[in-house]
Order: structure tokens, then C-alpha cells, then sequence
């Protein structure tokens, strides 16, 4: 199934490999006429966009925006399917709207989406979105991150119950802790960096093995290592393969 093949090669980083993958999904759902199927389609294509993007790519970021802009116009049902598609569709563009800095506009595609969070009422999993209230306030603290505002980050991280997630979304959970490791590293907050990289290692080690800023914070945490405040941080660095 190509939208499968095209999420788990941008859940490993892979993001060409994912954009094809979506690429073919788009056709296929385009000669269905499926709508769901091509929301999915351009959900993944804008997750791999994103994945081979730089910040500076404003051409790439542009286009997965409006590719998530039209899936997202193209469907105004209220029925459980549609509004998930819709919800998964703004935040992705809230994450993309972040990543060009546009502050404002992702604060609206994050209220949009908790509206129709809301709506739909509980955390599911239709389509392997996740959609739900847990993670939008998940993406509250992704986009404050990608914004630089790592006390935002902390204050919407702490309304989150992560458990209320369900069961298998290992990787919105293992984002969630590194995206609170980034924010209390920004604060100079070590030894709660620590403990949340290491609830990423439990749910996600692949992740702290081969995710770039998730090793990139191991070694800044690193280099003003204080051993008696942060002993598990070795450790961690040895497992995660960064030098110390």
C-alpha cells in the first residue's frame, strides 16, 4: 500500500522515498476518485516535503503547504473521516506555516484544528493520523519549538496528558518528550532534558539513534555536562552512539 510505504519512509527520514511513495498514491486515489485517499495522499506528500526541505527551501515548503490547503478545502463533511482528514491537514499546515515563521497563521490552522478535534470528540487513529485533542496540543508544542519559544513549548506540554494517546503511537509520543528535551535544553533546564530524552529512547529508540536533533541535543547537553546534576546523560550518548 503506497501511502503505508510512503509513512514509515518519512517516519525514518527517508523523505524522497516517501514522496514517491505518496506521489504514487495520489494517482491511485486521483483514478478512484477516492477524496479520503487523496487527503492522505497529500498529508504524507507534505510530511516528506517537509522532511526534504531545509528551512531556507522555500520553494518545497510552499508547495506542501498547498497541497495541504486543497486536500483540506476539498472535504466538508462532518462525519468522523472527513473532520479527522481536515484536522490532520491543518496541522501540518500549522507545522508548515511554522517553519516559514508565520506565527499568526499557524496559531489559526491550530485553533481550526482544535475546533474539529473537538468535534470529533476523542483521540483516534483514522488513517494513521492520530487525530484528536492529544495531539493537536502535540503539535502546539512542535510548532513552538520550530518558532524558537521554548517556554511556550513547556507551558502547552504541560497540559498534555501523553498516555490519553492510543496505543501504538509511539512516535507522536517520542516526539512529544524531544520536543520538551529541546525546550528545557533552550532553558538551560539539563536534568529535565535528560529525563525526557531518555522517555524518548524507552518509546522510540530508533529515534534517539538516528534522528539528527535528537543527537545534536545529546551533544549539546554534552558539552556542559555536570555529572552529579545529569548522571544518566553518558549513557544515553554511549546507546545513542554520539561521542563523549
Amino acid at each position: 500500500m503506497a501511502i503505508l510505504s510512503a509513512k514509515l519512509a518519512t517516519k525514518r527520514g527517508d523523505g524522497e522515498t516517501g514522496l514517491a511513495a505518496a506521489e504514487l498514491a495520489r494517482v491511485a486515489a486521483e483514478k478512484a476518485e477516492d477524496t479520503f485517499g487523496l487527503a492522505a495522499a497529500a498529508y504524507q506528500r507534505a510530511c516528506a516535503l517537509l522532511r526534504t526541505s531545509s528551512m531556507k527551501d522555500s520553494e518545497k515548503i510552499k508547495d506542501a503547504e498547498e497541497l495541504a490547503v486543497s486536500a483540506a478545502t476539498a472535504l466538508r463533511g462532518q462525519d468522523p473521516q472527513s473532520v479527522t482528514w481536515r484536522g490532520a491537514l491543518a496541522l501540518i499546515g500549522s507545522v508548515i506555516a511554522a517553519r516559514r515563521a508565520d506565527d499568526a497563521e499557524a496559531s489559526e490552522r491550530l485553533e481550526h484544528a482544535d475546533e474539529l478535534a473537538q468535534l470529533l470528540g476523542v483521540n483516534g487513529n483514522i488513517g494513521w493520523t492520530a487525530f484528536g485533542p492529544s495531539n493537536v496540543l502535540i503539535h502546539r508544542t512542535s510548532v513552538a519549538v520550530t518558532l524558537n519559544d521554548p517556554r511556550r513549548a513547556l507551558a502547552t506540554a504541560e497540559q498534555l496528558d501523553i498516555t490519553a494517546l492510543p496505543a501504538g503511537l509511539n512516535g507522536r509520543q517520542a516526539q512529544f518528550h524531544l520536543d520538551s528535551a529541546w525546550a528545557h535544553t533552550q532553558l538551560a533546564e539539563d536534568p529535565q532534558a535528560v529525563i525526557h530524552m531518555l522517555e524518548t529512547e524507552r518509546v522510540a529508540p530508533e529515534l534517539v539513534r538516528t534522528n539528527p536533533n535528537a543527537r545534536s541535543l545529546i551533544a549539546d547537553l554534552l558539552a556542559r555536562e555536570r555529572r552529579q546534576q545529569v548522571p544518566a546523560l553518558r549513557g544515553l550518548a554511549l546507546r545513542a552512539g554520539v561521542a563523549v
